[in-house]
């Protein structure tokens, strides 16, 4: 059985280990804390690029909301740009909302073929039901998919 050979491998690793010279075991060690770090690192830079999308997302959404509420064009214009930021972050279910608004903004410009183009990546690739149904919604809205 495989886990019963790692187990075994494992044993013996620890038992050579204890008759190593102290040089092997100081670096073995050493070894083991840096590979620990770099996990500990990863999970800190991972961390941050998904607040730094939530972020994104949620002044995205501010910028919309005033542009809807006030009807100010520096507001949309803030908004798509923080939403094409958004997509270069590269989360996939930010960038499907990102997609969405995006869609909503080129609407919002007469752009209608960005439009489109927006709301069939989302229909067509979002994993998000919800998504998806509003993305069809909006194109249908829009005069299909042409």
């Amino acid at each position: 059985c495989f886990v019963t050979a790692v187990s075994q491998a494992g044993q013996q690793f620890l038992g050579q280990l204890g008759k190593g010279e102290p040089k092997d075991v100081f670096l073995g060690g050493a070894i083991l804390i840096l590979l620990l770090a770099s996990v500990f690192g990863w999970s800190v830079y991972e961390s941050r690029k998904n607040e730094r999308a939530q972020y994104l997302l949620s002044q995205g959404l501010r910028s919309y909301q005033q542009f809807s509420q006030a009807g100010e064009r520096d507001s949309l214009l803030k908004a798509e740009s923080t939403f094409k930021l958004l997509l270069r972050e590269g989360r996939k279910g930010l960038s499907d909302v990102a997609r969405l608004y995006l869609g909503k903004i080129s609407r919002a410009q007469n752009r209608t073929e960005e439009a489109r183009t927006y709301y069939r990546q989302v229909a067509q690739g979002s994993q998000d039901p919800l998504l998806k149904r509003a993305a069809a919604a909006a194109l249908q809205e829009l005069g299909g998919s042409k």
